[in-house]
């Protein structure tokens, strides 16, 4: 989140797809300033509660969309998502979509899915796009090519495991982006930060 303000211009629109609780949609809120816009995807109700809570407090909800869906491949499809528990206490962070909610441990909800390059199709720019959903982003995000193509905004993707390195990298490499990771005050080639063990 510090390093936001480096990529993040007044004016820009914003996709925070794993809104959670506001952790990223809340700053963002800030630095887009008012010709700029977020859109908060998040699609479980009592994380959409603390988000809303979390921009009118601390950030500017008139610059935030909130968004109820999941985002995948199936348009209006339902879905479940689970989110772990660990010693009863819900790990919000932790939330993923599962194909059977019955044989999930920890807290279920249902969800409506959204495609993003429908659901985003309206926009005339886009500028920065985060994601954090817990192993579906190589799911998702060939979802977002065409808007990648359209706009190359700035991506800031949590990846679940090296396979989903090697899969968004072959995705996004062809257009043009480099794989970085944020290593203290600075982005580091992702090739070069293994060589260097960072």
């Amino acid at each position: 989140v510090r390093f936001l303000r480096r990529i993040v211009l007044p004016g820009d629109v914003c996709v925070d797809v794993g809104a959670n609780l506001g952790y990223f949609s809340v700053p963002l809120s800030r630095l887009v300033g008012p010709a700029g816009r977020v859109y908060a995807v998040e699609p479980v109700a009592t994380f959409r509660k603390v988000l809303r809570a979390n921009v009118r407090r601390f950030g500017h909800p008139d610059r935030v969309a909130v968004l109820p869906v999941a985002l995948g491949p199936d348009d209006h499809a339902e879905v479940q998502l689970a989110t772990a528990q660990v010693n009863g206490i819900a790990r919000h962070g932790m939330t993923q979509v599962v194909d059977d909610a019955s044989q999930a441990a920890g807290l279920t909800h249902a969800a409506t899915m959204r495609r993003p390059d429908t659901l985003f199709a309206h926009l005339d720019r886009l500028d920065f796009l985060k994601m954090d959903i817990e192993g579906f982003e190589t799911t998702v995000m060939p979802l977002f090519a065409d808007l990648l193509a359209a706009h190359c905004p700035v991506l800031e993707i949590e990846a679940g495991s090296e396979a989903s390195v090697g899969t968004l990298r072959a995705l996004i490499e062809p257009l043009g982006y480099q794989t970085c990771i944020l290593h203290e005050n600075g982005l580091v080639p992702l090739d070069e930060a293994a060589q260097r063990g960072v």
